[in-house]
């Protein structure tokens, strides 16, 4: 490593389109570089404003009681087919999805989003009261 002052050139590794492992160093100039760095950064943050846009725009008011739904955490859900001399979920092929749940405190509905999309609790949604 040496100073930027010094630098004559930069070696850049990315990650490749689909799989987890980085690709080969690739030797470009310090304009390159730069330049490089400066799409990342507007392309960082346009994803977080869109994330940020997505989050806002997601209504959580209870359809039945027009009062807003509170978060009560991240739920658990098996998934599997009936086993054969039971109706328990058979081991092989079964799996967990976790959906983030909103409750409406009068009537009780719920609001489900599946886990990855969002950040949850959504912003200026409540959390239940400790218990």
């Amino acid at each position: 490593m040496v100073r930027r002052s010094a630098a004559e050139f930069a070696h850049l590794r990315t990650v490749e389109q689909r799989v987890s492992w980085w690709g080969p160093a690739a030797r470009v100039t310090l304009t390159e570089a730069e330049r490089y760095i400066d799409q990342v950064r507007t392309t960082l943050g346009a994803r977080a404003e869109e994330i940020r846009r997505r989050r806002e725009g997601v209504d959580l008011r209870c359809t039945w009681c027009e009062r807003e739904r509170t978060y009560i955490g991240a739920l658990g859900f098996q998934t599997g087919e009936p086993g054969w001399l039971s109706g328990e979920p058979r081991k092989l092929g079964q799996h967990i999805v976790h959906q983030h749940t909103y409750r409406c405190d009068t009537c009780g509905s719920l609001a489900f989003f599946a886990d990855g999309y969002l950040e949850h609790p959504l912003p200026g949604r409540s959390s239940p009261p400790a218990k």
